[in-house]
């Protein structure tokens, strides 16, 4: 007979097998008889808390020499254990999350109920809510630390007075009373060795693994994350106002696939928001100077680790703004964020090959925005040298693609490519649409050795795998012979990829040694594949071996510091000069020499960020004629490789949306659409610039997770279910009728 612990395995994967064999396991323990008083009054009524297990560490002297009695609620962490007839321990679990000693010695009471207590104690099981009240001791034996604290290195957790705790006396409690105030079958006991494993736990248990340290430490501090953000944008400076905004939308094309939700009236849907965007910008013409809230957003997409079809964002708009209004108040916001949320996380300045820490090196003319307006006003220049004073670099999208191969690069890594034909190598490629052929190299001194036995040169296999890259992989040469470095363009020629000028300069120029190892790949001359496929080499490369190509830290005195852990090193950018539209992508991939490359409509274009982005004033009498060469007033702020937000300053003439909607992105029904934009737009919407930060995201990063999972109490599976309450669930044709919605599928089995 399968144990409990394999019955859930084998539903972890399908959610409603795993929610429908959990209703057959606890129909199968109830049996829906009436209870008796006294049953229900041992769980409802019993003594209040007096204490945390961290309030009683703080305070553990003070609590031993006045004889306080202590009363802790938790949960029973581990079977208790049995030392003697006399004698027990108990390994006891707080509502934080935290763990201590529970003991048990009869020999030290002199109540005549002894017995009775023994057993209660004895009996407990795993995970059983219970109120314990006593007296606080020395420990009573050694324990390793790690039976009494959770301290596996995988829950990368930072506990905010951890270092204190641990220097500091430990304690047990000595049992008085104990009352158990729920049972618990055995099925935690089953899932204990899972517990600390986000990957293996089925997830339709999730409340049972929420109990543990590491996510109640998770969740806990995301929601101290979210009220250093309402102190901050709420304070007498910032003066921003929370508004909430309806939930129940409008279908309009803004990118994503969206959720509809249907109503009563034929053919009336309505769609949860992707975001609040169109209703943030009504707030700016209601006459709301600075608005935010931190709130859900949902978009029917493909899932993956940092993606969740229900998501938080950090949204806000100003009103009479421009982007270094937003910037200004973003870097403050960040910079908040990491000082107040005690995680030992610090933000750094890039510099070349290096960085700094912020407010000690700033590379002014790399932070000067180029493109600024002459005719900017005192109030914006004042706001510009706010900036330079301790300013996230600007970076553009062109700049990133051409250097780093992504819009959203790793700038804690140096690792960048050449393009050879700036230096006229490139005879040409097979493809004119990609005439660009640049190169990556990899040093054999920048190699770290993955274990003792291996050669220190070797990358990893998933660098070489062809699905690990959308359209084609680019060609990887290791260089392990004189004879590799002599024949290496003709490798290159052989491709079919490119043909080389002047190849005698050209090895000269790459200076390639035995050990190196070169990747070279074709791109567009302005791209828009993203990443490149030279983009996704260097993010695989630096995913397998983060110890390469590390900036060094320097210091004040532009000096080399000690290199700190590079979890707690954060390098925020500004992603700037984004094309306005882009071409859309076909479905259709090209094939030459057996290379994929990607297929755009050049007739067809879609706004890279949003409808409602505008323009780069520079480029605006481009517009008419070239669109495509139109630079957008948008902008991403990217922390460690992770788009943590974007934003723009927004269109707010209405003759000029109009145009946007009907004659680039021929829009066909763009009034029924956004009607109601455009009419806000002609009675006195003043300009507006806004932001939205990915609060999921921004608080994975922070915590050391790679996946928002992590951050988020009752997140969705890859599949987009939730197996904890068996959702999306059918709905029976009777329900489904008054919404004018008929399931086809069934009917037709049926007949």
């Amino acid at each position: 007979m399968l144990s409990v612990l394999k019955l859930a395995m084998l539903a972890r994967n399908t959610q409603i097998s795993s929610y429908l064999w959990r209703l057959m396991w606890n129909s199968r323990r109830l049996n829906s008889t009436f209870p008796s008083k006294a049953s229900i009054l041992s769980k409802f009524e019993f003594p209040s808390s007096t204490h945390s297990i961290q309030s009683v560490t703080f305070n553990c002297e003070r609590i031993i020499d006045e004889r306080e009695k202590v009363t802790l609620h938790g949960w029973i962490d581990k079977k208790p254990k049995k030392i003697s007839k006399n004698l027990i321990f108990v390994m006891f679990r707080d509502f934080n999350g935290d763990i201590s000693q529970l003991v048990l010695n009869l020999d030290d009471m002199n109540t005549t109920d002894n017995n009775e207590l023994f057993s209660l104690v004895k009996s407990a099981q795993i995970e059983e809510p219970v109120s314990v009240s006593g007296y606080i001791q020395n420990r009573l034996s050694p324990q390793k630390t790690s039976s009494i604290k959770d301290t596996d290195k995988d829950n990368a957790k930072v506990k905010d007075n951890q270092s204190h705790i641990d220097n500091i006396k430990k304690w047990d409690l000595k049992i008085t009373d104990f009352q158990v105030l729920n049972k618990s079958t055995i099925l935690p006991s089953q899932l204990l060795n899972l517990k600390k494993s986000s990957n293996n736990y089925p997830p339709g248990y999730r409340y049972l693994q929420l109990r543990s340290e590491r996510y109640q430490y998770f969740i806990k501090k995301r929601g101290q994350i979210a009220k250093i953000v309402r102190n901050f944008l709420t304070n007498d400076e910032n003066q921003f106002t929370e508004i909430e905004t309806p939930f129940l939308f409008k279908s309009t094309p803004e990118g994503a696939k969206e959720f509809l939700v249907p109503t009563r009236n034929k053919n009336r849907f309505y769609a949860l928001p992707q975001s609040p965007q169109q209703y943030k910008q009504l707030l700016m013409a209601s006459g709301f100077h600075r608005y935010f809230q931190i709130v859900k957003c949902f978009r029917d997409e493909d899932l993956r680790a940092d993606r969740q079809p229900e998501f938080t964002q950090i949204d806000l708009e100003m009103g009479f703004a421009n982007h270094n209004d937003i910037q200004l108040i973003i870097q403050n916001l960040i910079n908040e964020i990491f000082q107040k949320s005690n995680l030992d996380n610090k933000l750094y300045i890039p510099n070349l090959d290096n960085y700094s820490e912020m407010n000690e090196f700033v590379n002014k003319n790399e932070n000067k925005n180029k493109n600024e307006n002459e005719n900017e006003n005192e109030n914006e220049n004042e706001n510009e040298k706010k900036l330079d004073a301790f300013a996230f670099p600007k970076l553009s999208y062109e700049k990133a693609l051409s250097s780093y191969g992504i819009d959203k690069p790793d700038l804690r890594y140096s690792l960048n490519f050449i393009n050879l034909n700036q230096f006229s190598f490139v005879q040409q490629t097979e493809s004119s649409n990609f005439p660009i052929f640049e190169v990556c190299i990899l040093k054999k001194d920048q190699l770290e050795t993955n274990n003792e036995n291996e050669d220190p040169f070797t990358l990893s296999k998933q660098i070489y795998v062809d699905s690990n890259y959308k359209y084609r992989k680019p060609f990887i040469f290791e260089i392990n012979t004189q004879s590799d470095v002599d024949n290496l363009l003709l490798k290159f020629e052989k491709t079919g990829q490119v043909k080389f000028n002047d190849k005698e300069n050209l090895s000269k120029f790459l200076n390639l040694e035995i050990g190196d190892t070169i990747a070279g790949s074709t791109r567009a001359e302005f791209t828009y594949e993203n990443p490149t496929p030279l983009g996704r080499f260097r993010q695989l490369v630096i995913e397998n071996h983060p110890n390469c190509w590390k900036r060094k830290l320097i210091n004040n005195n532009h000096k080399v510091s000690e290199q700190p852990d590079l979890n707690k090193v954060f390098i925020a950018t500004w992603l700037v000069d984004f094309p306005l539209f882009s071409p859309t992508e076909l479905d259709e991939t090209v094939l030459i020499n057996k290379h994929k490359y990607p297929s755009y409509d050049f007739n067809s274009l879609q706004s890279t960020h949003h409808p409602f982005t505008m323009v780069n004033l520079d480029d605006y009498e481009l517009m008419k004629t070239e669109p495509l060469k139109v630079k957008g007033d948008h902008y991403d702020i990217v922390i460690n490789g992770v788009e943590v937000g974007g934003g723009s300053r927004r269109v707010h003439d209405p003759i000029l949306q109009d145009y946007i909607f009907k004659k680039i992105l021929k829009i066909k029904n763009s009034q029924e659409l956004f009607g109601h934009l455009i009419s806000a737009f002609e009675n006195g919407c003043p300009p507006h610039a806004g932001l939205a930060i990915g609060f999921d995201r921004l608080c994975a990063m922070l915590l050391g997770t790679k996946s928002i999972r992590d951050v988020i109490a009752f997140p969705k599976t890859m599949n987009g279910t939730d197996p904890v309450v068996g959702s999306p669930s059918s709905v029976p044709d009777d329900r489904l009728e008054p919404y004018w919605i008929k399931n086809i599928v069934e009917n037709e089995k049926k007949n």
